[in-house]
């Protein structure tokens, strides 16, 4: 009888320790991240190619709760909400990843896409916005040259004449400059006729 009482004991003892053991199991794999950090930006990015913006931004979400002075994640989020159309969204993702990374030439190039194709902002606050992106870049020389773009575009010939020959000292070899500044010469020069 005591033979028998002892294998069940061990028994019970066995059947314990595999539940212990499945249970710490399974609760380790609730608590730790699903993805790294890595993982979530690449999640957000095989999203938002398959179109899934929605899918993509919570990703991305995710990526900058786990690495939250990173700016790539609030980049991305601006970018989707761009697409979107959410152009509100857009611009507060953006300053908030200027904010983490502010000389960032890439991230002032997408807010330049929502002030200037989604939000429609005036001469005044663009002008703005070039002075804090040049500021912030050190005159990163792409950033001036979409400021020389930007004035072009909005038809600001006079304005963005001097940009592209500063531009073209800084590089003088530089054939598109030469061509854009003379093609800017005779509109303005037509545009004075």
């Amino acid at each position: 009888m005591e033979k028998n009482k002892q294998k069940y004991i061990s028994f019970i003892i066995v059947v314990l320790v595999i539940i212990l053991g499945a249970f710490l199991l399974f609760k380790s794999k609730a608590t730790s991240p699903a993805l790294t950090y890595d993982e979530y930006l690449q999640e957000g990015i095989n999203f938002e190619t398959k179109g899934d913006l929605k899918s993509a931004i919570a990703s991305y979400e995710k990526a900058s709760e786990v690495a939250p002075t990173d700016y790539v994640p609030y980049s991305n989020i601006g970018s989707a909400y761009y697409a979107e159309g959410e152009y509100g969204k857009a611009e507060t993702a953006f300053l908030k990843a200027l904010e983490l990374g502010k000389n960032n030439v890439s991230v002032y190039t997408k807010l330049y896409e929502v002030y200037f194709k989604g939000l429609k902002r005036n001469l005044g606050e663009m002008n703005a916005f070039f002075i804090d992106a040049m500021t912030n870049t050190n005159n990163d020389i792409n950033i001036v040259r979409l400021y020389a773009s930007y004035l072009e575009e909005i038809n600001e010939l006079k304005l963005a004449l001097p940009i592209w020959e500063g531009l073209l000292k800084v590089e003088p070899d530089n054939a598109a400059y030469k061509a854009k500044i003379e093609a800017l010469k005779k509109k303005i020069n037509q545009i004075s006729n």
